[in-house]
């Protein structure tokens, strides 16, 4: 994850993103399912937007099991209680060990939203 932590942000003029992103180190859990069962994978959120996570994970996974939706639990640094947020992959690499995946926050409540904006 060091590789990614440690690129310098974009100054906000060159941002061309829906919402800007937020740099960011939080511990997440992700969950998804096959025909035969669940499967559970720790990772990092490393950027946060209104709209987007990214996650590096560095476990082994079969890509195919990312291919679609998950949820994603974690804790917001500005807040006591975890959110589980349903996810849809937009992207997923793998760059020198780690999955990267770039996902679309899906079906936020007002709470989750308001949550997420005292956050960013």
């Amino acid at each position: 994850t060091e590789h990614v932590l440690n690129h310098d942000p974009l100054p906000v003029v060159d941002e061309k993103r829906q919402s800007p992103r937020k740099k960011c180190c939080i511990p997440v859990v992700i969950s998804t399912s096959t025909e035969n069962s669940r499967i559970y994978a720790n990772g990092v959120i490393v950027n946060f937007s209104m709209n987007a996570i990214q996650i590096i994970l560095s476990e082994t996974l079969d890509e195919s099991t990312l291919d679609n939706e998950f949820h994603a639990l974690f804790t917001l640094p500005t807040q006591a209680l975890p959110l589980l947020m349903p996810c849809r992959v937009n992207r997923v690499d793998y760059l020198r060990g780690e999955y990267v995946i770039v996902a679309n926050l899906c079906r936020a409540s007002e709470k989750e939203t308001q949550s997420i904006e005292a956050f960013l």
